[in-house]
């Protein structure tokens, strides 16, 4: 009886997907990440993530009415489950470029440090 439970609960698992692992993760997709910070809310961002190249837009929303919302532009690198990506942000006064790190935690979400004082805020973008 015991082995037949066991032998049971091995199949169900063997059944399961299994999880992907982060190094292999294409960033290639539509991604969408809670900001609230820097005078921004939120940040949307269409990536091509190609020979661990990024490269895309999207777009940003403030966290005030004055600060309105605008139009972004993405590019950087993807290594193993790091991620270097520079934003260059279109605001009313100007362009404004952050570049920024972070790490692959899925299939599905990866995140970004902004910096905030005292210490950089992580910022999860999912698809």
């Amino acid at each position: 009886m015991r082995w037949t439970v066991l032998a049971a609960l091995l199949a169900s698992l063997a059944g399961c997907g299994g999880t992907t692992d982060p190094s292999t993760v294409s960033l290639t997709g539509q991604w969408r990440g809670s900001v609230g910070s820097l005078g921004i809310q939120f940040v949307t961002l269409d990536l091509t993530d190609a020979d661990r190249q990024l490269s895309g837009s999207g777009t940003w929303t403030g966290q005030l009415a004055p600060a309105g919302s605008g139009t972004l532009t993405a590019n950087g690198l993807h290594f193993g489950t790091n991620v270097q990506l520079n934003l260059t942000f279109e605001t009313t006064t100007g362009p404004q470029h952050l570049s920024l790190t972070g790490q692959i935690v899925d299939a599905n979400s990866f995140y970004l440090l902004f910096p905030t004082d005292p210490t950089p805020s992580k910022i999860t973008f999912t698809r």
